[in-house]
């Protein structure tokens, strides 16, 4: 049976974390020299660091794109009330009297693109200090304000940018940290292949297969994950073929580092519970029977609602 090197991240972690207890309690009494604790630890450590520092850029630009949004809808929304002050001086119809508002393209329209947004701001900032008397202060419909909404949506949009870009670094620095990984996992099944028979018991403990043993299940596909409530999902997956039961893992993004095994049920079916509200879970399932377990599954991720359905909060028959 193949000890093939899980792609998933999250799952190499999780392989090579039985592999370093395997070395713990083994590594002396089988003389490994090239692939030791100490190497498989660091290039462990290595590859952890980088992919939460990866999911941490994640997070931060996603914060960061909320942030811009809502700055960008606050400037809509002064477009907007800076159109219908001006209606009031100008017409509502374009002519050349709008020309020096800055609204683009002929039209009293707020513009579809935020960058056009962030321009007709700072248009309208040079148009109310030229005609103060067409401000609105009730409405804040000045030019302060118009220079300040632009401020904010421009530092907002750097921000995000510089967060994008760091991720990227970020994500090149953790798909290098996880190859120099899986090398030196494949490194050490090799060098176990030299010190120990197909037939070994010894392969368990590096949470590795018996290569004489019993065919393992196939990898469970068609993994499906629905909310039930805020806190529940009903996941379900198709049953691989040799397969008598599974084990569920689950890995919230931001909180946990790799899957987290949270259930063995013997039916291709499971009940996640206890999921925080509103955040973002990352799903796999692994089949399992006398030979040893599948790699996991391909992940699914879904993101809880925020509240309790109404019908879930119901009692049956209200």
């Amino acid at each position: 049976m193949d000890n093939t090197i899980p792609k998933h991240k999250a799952t190499a972690i999780a392989l090579v974390n039985q592999m370093i207890g395997g070395l713990e309690k083994r590594q002396a009494q089988l003389d490994i020299k090239q692939n030791t604790l100490d190497v498989m630890t660091l290039v462990r450590d290595r590859a952890v660091a980088a992919m939460i520092a990866s999911d941490t850029a994640v997070a931060t630009a996603s914060e960061l794109v909320g942030i811009l949004n809502a700055a960008d809808a606050e400037l809509k929304d002064y477009l907007r009330d800076a159109r219908c002050v001006l209606v009031h001086f100008l017409g509502s119809r374009w002519t050349q009297l709008w020309a020096a508002t800055g609204f683009p393209k002929q039209s009293t329209a707020v513009p579809a693109l935020s960058s056009s947004r962030e321009v007709l701001a700072g248009a309208l900032k040079k148009y109310f200090e030229n005609n103060p008397q067409h401000q609105d202060p009730f409405l804040q419909v000045t030019a302060a304000n118009a220079d300040a909404l632009k401020t904010r949506v421009g530092n907002a949009r750097a921000a995000f940018a510089e967060a994008t870009s760091d991720g990227r670094k970020k994500r090149i620095a953790r798909d290098a940290a996880f190859a120099a990984l899986r090398k030196r996992m494949r490194g050490l099944v090799t060098e176990l292949q030299t010190v120990l028979e197909d037939d070994s018991a010894h392969w368990l403990a590096f949470g590795l297969n018996i290569p004489d043993s019993e065919a393992t299940p196939d990898v469970p596909e068609n993994v499906i994950a629905k909310p039930v409530t805020a806190t529940l999902t009903d996941v379900k997956w198709k049953a691989p073929a040799r397969a008598s039961h599974y084990r569920v893992f689950q890995r919230i993004i931001g909180v946990d580092a790799e899957p987290v095994h949270v259930g063995s049920p013997a039916d291709p079916d499971f009940m996640l519970e206890n999921l925080p509200p509103a955040s973002t879970v990352e799903i796999t399932v692994s089949a399992v029977n006398d030979g040893g377990e599948s790699a996991q599954s391909e992940p699914v991720t879904i993101v809880m609602p925020s509240v309790v359905p109404d019908a879930a909060m119901s009692p049956p028959g209200t």
